[in-house]
Order: C-alpha cells, then sequence, then structure tokens
C-alpha cells in the first residue's frame, strides 16, 4: 500500500499522511463503532472538557472487542497491513484502538506529547490514527518533524490540566521542550479515510488550544508494535492499564500478547 517515497519519509520525519487508505465500508464502521461506544462508554472513556468549555473533547479505548464493527475493522481493515509495512514485518501487535472526537465549538486538545510515555510498552511502535472528518491544516494536528530520532522520551502530561502527571520525578523521563520555538513543525489537512501514521516517539499536539473547533472532528487510533514489543510497567501513571493487562494474563518483562492486544497477520 505504500511506496518507497513514503517509507523514506516516514523514517526520517516520523509521521507520513495517506490519502484515501480507508474507504466506503471503512468509514462507516469506524464511525459506527465510535457512536455504539459513546451510548455505552467502556472503563477507560475519558472526558477531558474542562469546566466552561463550550463544547466537548472526549475519548475511550481498548473498545473493540465489545464493539462488533470495531472487532471487524481491527482485523479486517487496511490498518495492519499499512502498520506491517512500516514496521517490515509480517505480523504486528495491536497495542490499544483508542477514538477521539472534538466537538464543534471544543476549544481543549492534546497538549505537546509524546504517546509512548502514556503506555506500558517498550520497542518499534507506531499509531494508525484515521480522520472520520475533513479536517484543515489549520485545524489539524502539529508533529515535530524528526522528533522520534531525538533519542528522549518526555513526561506525560495530563491533557486537561496540562501539567506532568505525579510520580514522574525520578522516572527518567524528559522535560517537554519549547516544541513551537525549537522544532520545525508539519500538519497536514485531511479529508475523511486519509490517515496519520507516526511514530510513537513524535512530539505532537492537538489543534485548536483556546480557539473554538470550526467542525466535529472525529479520529480512529490503532497503534501496533512489533511481537516483540515488552511489557514494562512505568510507574503510577500508568498503573490502571498495567493492572488491567495483567489481570488478562499478561507478565511484565516479556512481549506483548493477551486477548486484548493480539498479534495480527498483516496479509
Amino acid at each position: 500500500m505504500l511506496n518507497a517515497g513514503q517509507k523514506s519519509s516516514f523514517e526520517r520525519d516520523g509521521v507520513i499522511k495517506v490519502e484515501g487508505a480507508f474507504a466506503g465500508e471503512w468509514l462507516d464502521l469506524a464511525i459506527e463503532g465510535i457512536e455504539q461506544n459513546r451510548a455505552t462508554p467502556g472503563p477507560f472513556f475519558r472526558d477531558q472538557t474542562r469546566p466552561g468549555d463550550p463544547a466537548r473533547y472526549v475519548f475511550d479505548y481498548w473498545s473493540w472487542t465489545g464493539i462488533p464493527a470495531l472487532t471487524r475493522f481491527v482485523h479486517q481493515s487496511p490498518a495492519k497491513t499499512l502498520a506491517g509495512e512500516l514496521l517490515g514485518a509480517d505480523k504486528v501487535t495491536l497495542l490499544m484502538d483508542n477514538w477521539f472526537m472534538n466537538e464543534a465549538g471544543a476549544t481543549n486538545a492534546a497538549p505537546w506529547h509524546q504517546d509512548e510515555p502514556y503506555f506500558d510498552y517498550s520497542g518499534k511502535m507506531l499509531n494508525v490514527l484515521i480522520s472520520l472528518d475533513p479536517g484543515t491544516e489549520d485545524e489539524a494536528l502539529r508533529f515535530a518533524v524528526g522528533s522520534h530520532r531525538w533519542g528522549k522520551v518526555f513526561k506525560a502530561t495530563d491533557f486537561k490540566l496540562k501539567t506532568p502527571f505525579d510520580g514522574q520525578a525520578d522516572s527518567g523521563l524528559a522535560d517537554i521542550p519549547d516544541v513551537d520555538a525549537e522544532a520545525e513543525l508539519v500538519s497536514f489537512s485531511t479529508q475523511p479515510g486519509d490517515c496519520l501514521i507516526f511514530d510513537l516517539r513524535m512530539l505532537h499536539r492537538g489543534p485548536n488550544h483556546g480557539r473554538p473547533a470550526s467542525s466535529l472532528r472525529r479520529r480512529l487510533s490503532l497503534r501496533f508494535g512489533l511481537p516483540d514489543t515488552v511489557f514494562e510497567p512505568r510507574g503510577a501513571w500508568t498503573r490502571e492499564i498495567s493492572a488491567h493487562l495483567m489481570s488478562l494474563g499478561q507478565e511484565p518483562g516479556v512481549p506483548v500478547d493477551t486477548p486484548l492486544t493480539p498479534i495480527l497477520n498483516v496479509r
């Protein structure tokens, strides 16, 4: 599904856009799954709407096993193939499904962060983020070009409070720099069915930040790693997800493999 130029750009920059990778039934399934999840939120549903915000910013994750539309998406959509091509593997591990919704008028969004420090995983990993609604470049995610190659993992930040989670002082994680001032930034306009694929060490942030979103934006994220991705609990700020995986039989210090995080054949 990807050409040599796209693969080279991903290695160099840490992020690429793939146009029209998810058409027709895949968009319908993703939206159906999200709407069902919204109607019956799971234990990991998060409302990041701040007091006084005019519209909601919400997400949920690890929902796919209980929602048939998302189950089919995980197992049959092109997402795992795209991940396998960029990871150079015939098999990939699904690490997490995660959807996001910013209602029209929402003013809160994710601060600068990497995905990696929010999870208990170690290895080569990426995120396939599928756009389900149109989005202009002006209101798109921002990425710090090449930040996946900086050799650092940065502290995880609370999306609502915009401060680092407690318990990270002795974690060895770095403080997030002034990304806007120090890095080359890139963003992408998207249409429904386009996807952004980025390394889990890419620094990125959400749009808006005080400026109301002009329209509804829904995205479905599937994070993948190689089958040798190791489960390593990070600390207090990931304790809830650590405990959940261990309740499913996952042991620390060994590759990730549970019914919730299966190893998938790419083709």
